[in-house]
């Protein structure tokens, strides 16, 4: 049997081979049309500033990896990058805990990170400082400046 042309010797190698290069081409259009993509590399930072007297332990998770626990002095910063896998579906989340000036424990568990809500607010920069009324971000719109995002639970 002779080859089809291109070196298939069938018409099913060949329309294999066509949808794969069409598959190919239809995920390198969804990634270059994309406003967030696998190819940026992505900061987040969570820094303490609770108090000068006051230490902050922070664990934070993603689905694929465990960042561990870390213990955070006043304006010390916990940070990573990653990049977001190829579903945009990436997200971290953190508990965090410290005891306040009365020997309360105050603790809570966040979604830090999910790409469908924090790419247009930070996109590939993201800094979470940490009060003693909660977690802030960072808003260009409509006043730069860091608000309240996840307040701690009462």
């Amino acid at each position: 049997m002779g080859s089809i042309g291109c070196g298939f010797n069938s018409s099913s190698q060949y329309a294999s081979f066509m949808l794969c290069l069409v598959l190919m081409f239809a995920v390198l259009v969804r990634e270059c049309s994309s406003s967030y993509s696998v190819f940026y590399k992505i900061h987040v930072s969570v820094v303490n500033e609770i108090s000068e007297q006051t230490e902050l332990t922070i664990h934070c998770k993603s689905a694929d990896d465990d960042l561990g626990e870390h213990k955070l002095g006043y304006n010390q910063d916990f940070h990573w990058s990653f990049r977001q896998n190829f579903w945009h579906s990436t997200l971290f989340w953190c508990s965090m805990w410290w005891t306040d000036s009365n020997g309360h424990l105050v603790q809570g568990s966040y979604d830090i990170y999910s790409i469908s809500r924090d790419w247009d607010r930070c996109h590939n920069e993201c800094k979470y400082p940490v009060r003693q009324d909660g977690i802030y971000a960072f808003f260009e719109k409509p006043d730069p400046k860091f608000n309240l995002v996840f307040p701690w639970p009462k």
